[in-house]
C-alpha cells in the first residue's frame, strides 16, 4: 500500500499493533490479543492498516495457543480449520469421515473427535513452523505407494 486508503496521504509508516479475535466457546467468549502485529500508520489521518498476510498469521498464532491449551471445543476447531486454510469438504476427506461429521463437530452437536482435534492441532502448529509433515502424510494415506522392492535406509546420528 503506496496511500492512505482514507485521505490518500502518502505519509505511510511501519508500526506494530495487536489484534484481537473473539471465539465463542460453550462456556462464554474467549478473547485473544495478538501483540506485534505488523501495520501501516498514516501520518495524516493515523488510520492503520493490516495486511491480509499478517492477519492470516495473527488467527494461526492463536490457533496454535487454542491447541496448546487443549480446547477440544467445536469453535476452537473450526478456527484451527479456518486459520491452516482448509473447508470443511477438505478436512472431512483428509481425516476420512463425512463432511456432515466435521459440521456437527463444529456446531457441538457431537463432541469432536481427540485424534481428529489432534490431527488439526498438528497442521496448525506445523504451518506456523512453515512445515507440512502432517498434511503431506494424511493426503499419502489416501493413495499409498506400494513397495516394488527392499526400502534401503540409512541411519544418521543428529
Amino acid at each position: 500500500m503506496k496511500r492512505c486508503a482514507i485521505c490518500k496521504s502518502t505519509k505511510l509508516r511501519q508500526i506494530e499493533e495487536k489484534h484481537a479475535i473473539t471465539v465463542h466457546l460453550r462456556g462464554g467468549p474467549l478473547r485473544i490479543v495478538v501483540a506485534g502485529v505488523p501495520a501501516l500508520e498514516c501520518g495524516s489521518c493515523g488510520e492503520g492498516f493490516f495486511e491480509g498476510a499478517d492477519l492470516e498469521n495473527a488467527d494461526l498464532f492463536a490457533a496454535a495457543e487454542l491447541a496448546n491449551r487443549g480446547i477440544q471445543e467445536g469453535a476452537v476447531f473450526r478456527f484451527m480449520r479456518k486459520a491452516v486454510g482448509l473447508r470443511g469438504a477438505d478436512v472431512a476427506n483428509l481425516l476420512n469421515v463425512r463432511e456432515a461429521t466435521i459440521s456437527r463437530w463444529e456446531n457441538d452437536h457431537d463432541p469432536v473427535d481427540l485424534a481428529a482435534w489432534a490431527a488439526l492441532a498438528a497442521i496448525v502448529s506445523e504451518k506456523l513452523a512453515g512445515q507440512t509433515t502432517t498434511m503431506d502424510r494424511l493426503r499419502a494415506s489416501k493413495t499409498p505407494r506400494e513397495a516394488t522392492g527392499p526400502v534401503r535406509l540409512r541411519f544418521t546420528h543428529a
